[in-house]
């Protein structure tokens, strides 16, 4: 069974995550791995973007921007004196799902040796 992160904002549910390799595969045509490049150079625009290539399967519709909004909203609804909004916590979790399905070892389990055999 696949696992995605729910973010509840203003009344609404947004899924994050990968169901297959499949839907994997698309968000790399999307950009993935650009995405990624580019995380270091531009934090915060690269949330934005890795959190619409995490929604894609379940929201496919959302665009850049919505997303950048999507963070704002969660940020203000979970940030209060005594907690704090962790946007990284998506980002990981983004970056966790697309390891496990892209056959990318993710550090989490030991990655099992595929024998080598003289032919």
């Amino acid at each position: 069974m696949s696992k995605f992160m729910k973010l509840d904002i203003k009344g609404k549910e947004y899924f994050i995550g990968f169901s297959n390799r499949a839907s994997v595969l698309k968000a790399e045509r999307k950009g993935f791995m650009k995405a990624l490049e580019e995380f270091d150079n531009a934090p915060v625009e690269g949330t934005a973007k890795l959190l619409q290539l995490g929604l894609l399967e379940k929201h496919p519709d959302i665009t850049l921007a919505e997303c950048n909004k999507i963070l704002d909203e969660y940020i203000d609804e979970h940030t209060s004196d005594t907690e704090e909004a962790n946007v990284g916590q998506i980002t990981k979790f983004i970056y966790e799902q697309y390891s496990a399905f892209s056959g990318a070892p993710n550090g989490k389990k030991k990655t099992i040796e595929l024998p080598i055999v003289e032919m």
